[in-house]
C-alpha cells in the first residue's frame, strides 16, 4: 500500500527540515463522496451506493433525504478536497478512441483481426475491445515507446548486460517476473540502439523500509555529455530513510525527499532541454536543468562501502520499466478511411492492412508484403472505417470521466450503462468494450442520461458533402449520401429515436444562413428508412453548430418492418445550384428506445 510523507526542500545532500504529512496509499478501499447536481438545480454532497437488490441511490450527506433516486440527479461531480491524498493516476502509453468523443488509456496487449486488448490504468484492468468499432490507437500525443520490459522472460533482451548478482526471476505474486540486484556489487545495464534526446524513463520499484549501513542500490541515467558521460543517479535504499537525487557531471537537481512506506512504488524521471523532472508515485522528487546530451544507457546497480556486510534478506527489485522519447507530431496528415494507416514519428504515413500489434511493434501488409515497424516509429494506427452495430444495452445509462494521469493528460470518457457501485468505483458496461471498473478517486464527472435501452450503428465518424474540409472528419467527403442497416425483432408501441453526434449541419432556426432556402425543401440531408422520407437532419438544428451536437428524431413505427431495415441520409442541392452539398459531420449513429417502446420490443 504506498504512501509517503513529503520533506523540505533540499539541495545536493544537505537537508533542512523533515516535515511529516501523512497520505494515504493507492490500494485504499474507500468510498469516495460525490456532489450531485439535482434536475431541480440543488446540489446535495453524498456519494452513490448499491443495495443488495442491484438497485443504486445516492446517500446524501445530511440524512434529509437520505437517499436521492438516480433519475432525479443530471450529473455528479468530484467533491473539491475530498480526495487529495488519493495518489495520481500513472500516465499511460496508449490512447484508444471509439465512438464520438470516447477514449480508453492503457497499456497495449495485442492487436488482432477482431479484438484489441488492453489493460487500463494504474490497476491492469484486461479490457477487449471490438477492433472494427475503434478510430485510432495511438500513443500519447509527442511520445513514442523506445523500449519496454516487465522482465517476463527468464532470459533478459539483448540490450541488457547483466553481471554476477543482477538476475531475471519471478515476482512472489506470481505475477510475471522482474530484475533483481543482490547487495554488494552487482549491476544491469541497458544500452539503447539510438540516443534518445529527450523523453522519460519509468519503472517500478520494491522500496524495503529497513535500512543497511554501507548499502544502496541506485538507477543511473547515462546521458552523453560534451564532456563526457553526465549522470542523473537515483538512490532507491538501502542506508537512508528516503530516496536521493545526485547529479554527476550534469545540473544541479532541486531535491524534495518523499519518504516511503515499504512496497512497490513508480518513478518517473522526464528530460530534455532545459529541464528534468523527477516523481514517484505523481509526487516531485527533484527538479533542475536538462542534460546537455542524449541519453545513452540506463544502468541498476548495487553497491556496498568497503566494511559493509551484505544482508542476506533483502534485495533490489525492478519491474515494468518503460522508455520514451518525445517527438513534434505531424500536422495535417492524409486521412483514407477505406484502410488501415500506420502515422510514422517522422511524418510518413503508411496504408494497408494492420495484421497484429503488440506492445513492441505493429505488423501491416502493404502492396502484399508483411512490414514490422516499432513502437519507436509509429505514432498511431488509424483503423479503417466499417459500420459496425453495438449489441442493445438497457439500464440507467451515464457519460463519465475521470483522471488518467498528469493535469495535462485529457481525461478518459466513454458513454455506458452504470452497473455497480462500490469502494472501487463505478462499474460501467459500455459497448464494443464489455465492462469495467472507473476508480473512484479519479472521477472527474459523470452525467445521468437517463433510463433507457440504446444500440449503436455506426460508431466511427463520417463527412457528408462535396467539398475538402479540414474541420471535418475524414476532411475528404464520404459521398453525398449513407445508409446503413439494422434489425428489429418486433414492432415497438412508442417511436423508436435515432440518435446522432452532428457538426457543420445547416439549421432552420431563425437567423440561420440557409433557413429560408431548407424550409424551401432545399440543400437538405433527408432521412429515409427502408426507402421512405421521414424526416431531414437540418429542422433538429438550432444553431450554427460548429461544435458537435446530440440530435434525437423519432422513426414513426409504420414505417419500420421486422427484421432487417435501412437507414439513409441523402443530400439535397441548392435551389440555384442542384450540385450544391451541406458539408457535414455526423460522428456516430444510434437508435434509443424508450422504457415502453423498450418493453414492446422485448
Amino acid at each position: 500500500m504506498p504512501s509517503y510523507r513529503l520533506a523540505l526542500c533540499f539541495c545536493g545532500l544537505g537537508l533542512l527540515s523533515l516535515v511529516p504529512m501523512g497520505l494515504q496509499g493507492s490500494q485504499r478501499s474507500v468510498m469516495m463522496r460525490q456532489v450531485a447536481e439535482l434536475r431541480d438545480g440543488q446540489r446535495v454532497v453524498g456519494h452513490l451506493a448499491g443495495s443488495p437488490d442491484g438497485s443504486i441511490t445516492f446517500e446524501t450527506d445530511s440524512g434529509s433525504p437520505p437517499r436521492i433516486p438516480l433519475d432525479q440527479i443530471a450529473r455528479l461531480l468530484r467533491l473539491d478536497g475530498d480526495n487529495e491524498d488519493a495518489p495520481r493516476a500513472e500516465a499511460q502509453p496508449f490512447l484508444l478512441a471509439f465512438g464520438f468523443d470516447q477514449r480508453l488509456s492503457g497499456r497495449l496487449v495485442s492487436v488482432d483481426d477482431e479484438t484489441i486488448r488492453m489493460r487500463l490504468g494504474s490497476d491492469a484492468q484486461p479490457v477487449t475491445i471490438d477492433r472494427l468499432a475503434v478510430a485510432s490507437l495511438i500513443q500519447r500525443p509527442g511520445e513514442a515507446q523506445v523500449f519496454t520490459d516487465r522482465f517476463d522472460s527468464p532470459d533478459p533482451q539483448e540490450l541488457w548486460s547483466l553481471q554476477p548478482g543482477a538476475d531475471i526471476v519471478p515476482r512472489q505474486d506470481d505475477e510475471g517476473a522482474l530484475l533483481r540486484l543482490q547487495p554488494g556489487a552487482s549491476q544491469a545495464r541497458l544500452e539503447f540502439p539510438e540516443p534518445v534526446d529527450a523523453g522519460r524513463v519509468e519503472c517500478s520499484f520494491s522500496w524495503e523500509g529497513r535500512r543497511f549501513a554501507g548499502q544502496r542500490w541506485f538507477v543511473d541515467l547515462i546521458f552523453d555529455g560534451p564532456n563526457g558521460e553526465e549522470i542523473t543517479r537515483v538512490v532507491l535504499g538501502w542506508k537512508d530513510e528516503f530516496p536521493s537525487v545526485e547529479s554527476r557531471g550534469g545540473p544541479e537537481i532541486v531535491v524534495q525527499p518523499l519518504i516511503l512506506e515499504p512496497g512497490w512504488h513508480r518513478l518517473v524521471v522526464r528530460f530534455g532541454p532545459g529541464r528534468t523532472l523527477l516523481t514517484i508515485d505523481g509526487n516531485d522528487l527533484g527538479r533542475g536543468g536538462g542534460p546537455r546530451g542524449a541519453l545513452l544507457a540506463l544502468r541498476f546497480q548495487a553497491e556496498a562501502a568497503r566494511d559493509a556486510d551484505d544482508p542476506e534478506d533483502v534485495a533490489a527489485q525492478v519491474d515494468d520499466l518503460q522508455v520514451i522519447r518525445s517527438f513534434e507530431p505531424t500536422n495535417d496528415p492524409e486521412i483514407d478511411p477505406t484502410q488501415d494507416e500506420l502515422r510514422m514519428v517522422s511524418g510518413n504515413q503508411l496504408w494497408g492492412s494492420v495484421e497484429s500489434a503488440d506492445e513492441n511493434g505493429v505488423r501491416i501488409r502493404l502492396l502484399g508484403d508483411v512490414r514490422e515497424a516499432l513502437w519507436s516509429q509509429v505514432a498511431g494506427i488509424f483503423f479503417q472505417r466499417k459500420p459496425i452495430p453495438s449489441e442493445p444495452l438497457s439500464g440507467t445509462w451515464v457519460r463519465v470521466e475521470w483522471e488518467v494521469g498528469d493535469p495535462e493528460s485529457r481525461p478518459d470518457r466513454v458513454e455506458g450503462v452504470l452497473k455497480g457501485v462500490d469502494a472501487e468505483g463505478f462499474e460501467i458496461e459500455v459497448p464494443f468494450a464489455g465492462t469495467f471498473t472507473v476508480p473512484g478517486t479519479q472521477l472527474r464527472q459523470m452525467e445521468l442520461l437517463g433510463e433507457k435501452r440504446r444500440q449503436i450503428l455506426d460508431p466511427h465518424a463520417r463527412h457528408l458533402g462535396d467539398q475538402i474540409m479540414p474541420e471535418l472528419d475524414p476532411p475528404m467527403p464520404d459521398a453525398d449520401e449513407y445508409e446503413v442497416s439494422f434489425t428489429i425483432d418486433a414492432l415497438p408501441e412508442a417511436p423508436i429515436t435515432l440518435v446522432l453526434d452532428a457538426v457543420h449541419v445547416e439549421g432552420e432556426f431563425d437567423g440561420g444562413r440557409f433557413a429560408e432556402e431548407l424550409r424551401a425543401g432545399f440543400q437538405r440531408t433527408n432521412l429515409l428508412i427502408n426507402g421512405e422520407v421521414f424526416d431531414a437532419l437540418n429542422r433538429y438544428v438550432r444553431d450554427a453548430n460548429r461544435i458537435p451536437t446530440r440530435i434525437r428524431i423519432p422513426i414513426p413505427t409504420d414505417q419500420l418492418r421486422i427484421g432487417e431495415n435501412h437507414l439513409r441520409f441523402e443530400q439535397l442541392g441548392r435551389e440555384q445550384d442542384e450540385n450544391y452539398r451541406d458539408d457535414l459531420g455526423l460522428l456516430q449513429i444510434a437508435l434509443e428506445w424508450s422504457n415502453a417502446a423498450q418493453a414492446a420490443s422485448d
